[in-house]
This record gives structure tokens, sequence and C-alpha cells, in this order.
């Protein structure tokens, strides 16, 4: 999987059209990637694949790019999914930890999982929107988010 992390990282985006990954066939399949964050020099990736058990479960990898630009083999990260009920977009409100300055920012939803990766002492609002029209209309509560510093 640490192979197709790092052909996700090269690329800069997932292998595939990102919506396959919503159709997963249900005998297992080789692992796919599910969405990739760079940031500079970091970058972390989102593989889904089915499990041992026919669930589908997911894989964190992440690498560093070196100064001659080549990443780094990805290195498996523990962690877990958390959760809302998706509709056609999510807003993220990040806040930076010193000075507290807030940015805002949509990104549409092509897949089951959206990857956002936050560095110590960052927190983050994920707001869940519905298109509608020329309207957006916001789903449930949002989603409150924090990097403890270390």
């Amino acid at each position: 999987m640490a192979d197709i992390a790092g052909t996700a990282l090269r690329s800069g985006v997932p292998l595939g059209a990102r919506t396959a990954v919503k159709r997963l066939p249900l005998d297992a399949g080789p692992p796919q990637a599910a969405d990739v964050w760079i940031d500079g020099d970091l970058g972390f990736v989102l593989l889904l694949h089915r499990g041992g058990d026919g669930l589908m479960a997911e894989e964190l990898y992440y690498s560093s790019r070196g100064q001659d630009g080549v990443w780094g083999r990805p290195e498996h990260l523990s962690g877990g999914i958390v959760g809302v009920e998706t509709a056609d977009l999510i807003e993220i409100e990040r806040f930076s930890p010193a000075p507290e300055v807030s940015a805002l920012s949509g990104r549409d939803l092509t897949g089951p999982l959206v990857l956002l990766v936050l560095l110590p002492g960052e927190r983050a609002r994920v707001q869940a929107v519905r298109r509608g029209n020329s309207l957006l209309t916001r789903l449930g509560a949002p989603l409150e988010l924090h990097h403890p510093e270390q």
C-alpha cells in the first residue's frame, strides 16, 4: 500500500477517478487512493480497501519531500475516521494557532471520504453543505476538530 500512496503523492491527486471510490467492488480489490493532501513538502494519502471481512477499511500514509523534490517512502499512520453526513461540498474554516486567524474554504465532494490534515495547534470547523439552485444549505451542526500542541 505504501507504493500506491507514493504514486498518489507524486501525481498530487488520487489514482483513477475519485468517483470510482464510491463504488469499490464487494470482492477484495486493490487499494485505491481516496484523497491526497499536500502542503509544501509534507504529504498525506488516504487509502481505501476491502478488508478480509469484506468491509471497507481505510489506511493513512504520510511522507515528506526531500530537497531534491523526491518523496520519501510513505509510512503508515494510525488513526481513524471521524464523520459527518455529507452533501455536495464541505466548508472548512481553519484557525491557525497564533495569531488567531481563520481562513474559510470550500471543497467539492467527489468521494465518500475527505482527508483533512491538522498540524499541531491547528483547529478547524467542518460543515456539510448542499447546493440547491443558487442557494447553499448547511446540514446539521458543524464538526469541531483540533490538533493539540505537542
